[in-house]
């Protein structure tokens, strides 16, 4: 499970860091099935998000269909458990604020993490 924390101070936890068009097509032949929809945070659009469980991972791997997946997304979601996606460059990017570049995202380490299951279980809970 990975953490991270907005520029805004917010926690999420990311399910998936790279849903594109290898994975779909992966679903494709495995079989995959309509698991919840998740929020474009650009568009607003409600995607739907599909899951393949295979027998090698005990956790399911994500999908979105060939529209939503040319260019890659991040599928995480935030402490209340409302899914979300963006574009993957964006999400690992850096912008300028305040007069310094800062990372629009950033993974938590585990010290920190320790830390912020005392104060937000539900982020380390698992779905």
């Amino acid at each position: 499970m990975t953490i991270y924390k907005n520029h805004k101070g917010n926690l999420y936890r990311v399910l998936q860091d790279q849903l594109d068009s290898t994975l779909r097509g992966l679903a494709d032949k495995l079989g995959k099935a309509p698991a919840f929809t998740a929020t474009h945070t650009e568009t607003k659009e409600e995607i739907e998000v599909f899951a393949t469980q295979t027998r090698l991972l005990e956790i399911p791997f994500y999908s979105v269909d060939e529209q939503h997946s040319k260019n890659g997304l991040v599928l995480y979601e935030d402490l209340e458990g409302k899914k979300w996606v963006r574009p993957y460059r964006m999400f690992h990017e850096s912008f300028f604020k305040d007069g310094k570049f800062v990372k629009r995202y950033k993974k938590m380490k585990q010290e920190e993490m320790f830390e912020m299951m005392k104060k937000h279980p539900y982020v380390f809970k698992q779905t």
